[in-house]
């Protein structure tokens, strides 16, 4: 049993045991008695993703609120998470204070200035740079850190649009212990390294309307990152390479690896 439901940019769909499953509409090909989707692989790859979890809006803000980023900017993170996924079937994963605002208020945290999310390490896809560099991309590649295998992070922002927000999106990579991704600090060549408990389960979630991707275990996540995540923390107190609980030090690029990056700020 499925619903569409209005005002929403995804199906919702309801298991025999009740659990609520959310996917992105899909072409479907019918047959004679049945009908049944025209990518099997795509849908069930989807399927893995969507269990349904709601955000713990533990943290309600008056609908006046000044934002440095309007709400309204959702809408391009929906067509980001369209861009990669039409580009090769891969899942933007929603991390770090963007998860955080989505999971503590369900919404946009208001003083944060930029929007992460991660790729897992085994669905990127060169194909994802090169439709980013594609001059008819809507988006502006500003920034290409690491390696495909090491610390990867690209950043762009959306063409045309104001205000300018840079969006990263990481590269997750899992081991058998712990799932990690890393940072570039460019002058120095210093790496930085985020980890985590593994993340191998993803969930949807419901961000104002649009569809998102988040791991499972969002909580272990949070705490991890965070610690007391119920707390409010001004963004501009947090420094990238020594905020988070979850941070170390893990070596250095060469000079010969940096220069196949892309510095941008």
């Amino acid at each position: 049993y499925y619903d569409k439901p209005k005002g929403v940019d995804y199906w919702v769909f309801t298991d025999s045991d009740g659990t609520k499953r959310a996917m992105l509409p899909f072409e479907i090909t019918k047959a004679k008695s049945y009908s049944y989707p025209s990518r099997i692989d795509h849908f069930l790859q989807d399927w893995s993703y969507s269990r349904m979890l709601t955000c713990a809006n533990v943290l309600k803000r008056p609908a006046n609120t000044s934002r440095k980023i309007p709400l309204s900017y959702v809408t391009h993170f929906a067509n980001l998470r369209d861009f990669i996924k039409t580009t090769d079937n891969a899942h933007l994963i929603t991390h770090c204070g963007t998860l955080l605002g989505w999971y503590r208020e369900c919404s946009i945290i208001p003083h944060t200035t930029d929007v992460d999310y991660f790729i897992r390490s085994e669905e990127y896809s060169p194909k994802i740079l090169a439709a980013l560099e594609d001059k008819r991309s809507p988006y502006r590649l500003f920034r290409i850190y690491g390696l495909p295998d090491d610390s990867y992070e690209l950043a762009v922002t959306v063409k045309r649009v104001s205000p300018k927000v840079n969006i990263d999106l990481f590269s997750m990579y899992t081991s058998a212990n712990e799932s990690w991704m890393g940072g570039l600090a460019w002058s120095s060549r210093q790496k930085y390294k985020w980890t985590y408990p593994r993340l191998t389960e993803f969930c949807t979630g419901d961000m104002l309307g649009h569809l998102i991707y988040i791991p499972c275990n969002v909580e272990e996540t949070l705490k991890v990152e965070y610690g007391n995540w119920k707390r409010d923390s001004p963004s501009e107190n947090y420094v990238w390479y020594k905020s988070s609980k979850n941070i170390t030090p893990n070596g250095n690029f060469t000079k010969a690896d940096m220069r196949k990056m892309k510095y941008g700020e």
